[in-house]
């Protein structure tokens, strides 16, 4: 993490003297709340023959909290997240060949809870995030699943217009929640005029889109579909609202 912290600090150096002029720099505080549900096949294989399926269902709930500084040429921010929800495990499912019904199984579900805190700085062209997550993180390795050792850091940086268009590369961005094999994101933002973003990437498990749209009020609605290897499948609703601070 400290590449991350070394990059934070040039973004601050680097930034551009403001005149006395402080209506376009912005205060805001977020409080939100997030729901996810999903599911993926655990498959086992004898050789090259697909042998058993297992199917794990997720689901998740979570709620956040940030603040922001914007100025002209700067913003920082900080956020944070809490989250509760399962895995469920079911039976495993006979593909094909003879299997014995003591290796079928029962379900299994496992309480999955956490939360994580993140940095983020912002240039006009170059942004960086650095942070930690921590609790119940798994991925998913095709065959079964693995526990991420907790807490673990977490960090993304953003290259390109950052108030137009970006790409960014994130490792760890357990978001809302420890989605199995989210544990690469590759993405391509476009921002509109009323600062809604539309993000396009993939991640360990397959490919994702994500909206955040401003609303009136303050109000974002965030959706997120991700689909991909071994049936994966999630989708995500986040509602976020911006309280201004200071003008």
């Amino acid at each position: 993490m400290s590449g991350v912290a070394i990059a934070a600090a040039l973004l601050v150096l680097q930034q551009h003297p403001q005149s006395g002029d402080s209506s376009r720099v912005r205060d805001y505080v977020t409080i939100g709340g997030t729901a996810m549900a999903g599911y993926f096949d655990v498959l086992t294989r004898s050789g090259v023959r697909l042998v058993l399926r297992r199917q794990h269902d997720q689901r998740m709930a979570g709620v956040n909290v940030g603040w922001r500084h914007e100025g002209r040429s700067l913003g920082i921010g900080i956020r944070g997240k809490i989250f509760t929800g399962y895995d469920n495990a079911l039976p495993r499912e006979a593909v094909s060949g003879f299997i014995a019904v003591a290796d079928i199984g029962i379900a299994e579900k496992t309480p999955l809870s956490g939360g994580s805190a993140m940095l983020d700085v912002d240039g006009k062209y170059f942004g960086v995030t650095g942070g930690i997550v921590a609790g119940s993180l798994l991925k998913n390795r095709g065959n079964h699943t693995e526990s991420i050792p907790s807490p673990i850091g977490a960090a993304a940086v953003r290259i390109g217009v950052l108030s137009r268009f970006y790409g960014e590369a994130a490792v760890y961005d357990n978001d809302p929640a420890p989605l199995p094999g989210a544990q690469l994101k590759l993405s391509a933002t476009f921002v509109d005029d009323r600062g809604s973003r539309y993000r396009v990437g993939f991640v360990d498990t397959g490919k994702f889109a994500e909206f955040h749209v401003r609303l009136k009020y303050g109000l974002e609605v965030a959706p997120l579909i991700t689909v991909g290897n071994n049936s994966t499948f999630n989708f995500r609703l986040g509602v976020e609202w911006r309280v201004p601070v200071r003008r």
